[in-house]
């Protein structure tokens, strides 16, 4: 195993790391912020070869999301781990589900709610993009609309 791919899967190994990808702000910082874009990240739990972390897109979309939060105003929420990863189903250590779709759904909603104007997929894991996202989007687009509170 290379040094990199080492480093890398000790780092991904530490708690503080993992940490530091997921917000530790309550709900004073946040009405502090008066976000008006939130950010979810959207990974998988699937193999990715024999020595990388089975959460690695979800490590990347997080880490994207994070370095974004840093930058903008923006609500930080928890990553979406559990997602479409069907075309690994044969190996062992993934999971998958077929409720991608309505998650994310629910998630806008409840933002829209909560006075959050627009929620930006921060997708870890083409397979999602294949199978969820883009359906989610396309009847809107084809209707000369968005989908709600999303983009």
């Amino acid at each position: 195993m290379s040094r990199v791919i080492k480093r890398l899967t000790t780092a991904w190994g530490d708690a503080s790391l993992m940490m530091d990808l997921v917000t530790a702000a309550t709900a004073a910082d946040e009405k502090q912020r008066e976000a008006a874009v939130a950010l979810l990240p959207i990974g998988s739990f699937e193999q990715h070869v024999d020595f990388l972390p089975l959460i690695t897109d979800t490590v990347v979309a997080s880490a994207i999301a994070r370095n974004i939060s840093r930058a903008y105003p923006t609500l930080l929420l928890p990553p979406i781990t559990i997602s479409c990863s069907h075309e690994h189903a044969s190996w062992r250590g993934t999971v998958s589900s077929r409720t991608l779709y309505q998650i994310v759904a629910d998630v806008a909603v409840s933002l829209t709610r909560s006075g959050v104007e627009h929620l930006v997929h921060i997708n870890g894991h083409g397979g999602n993009y294949r199978s969820v996202l883009c359906a989610m989007v396309k009847p809107f687009m084809a209707a000369g609309r968005r989908f709600p509170q999303s983009r």
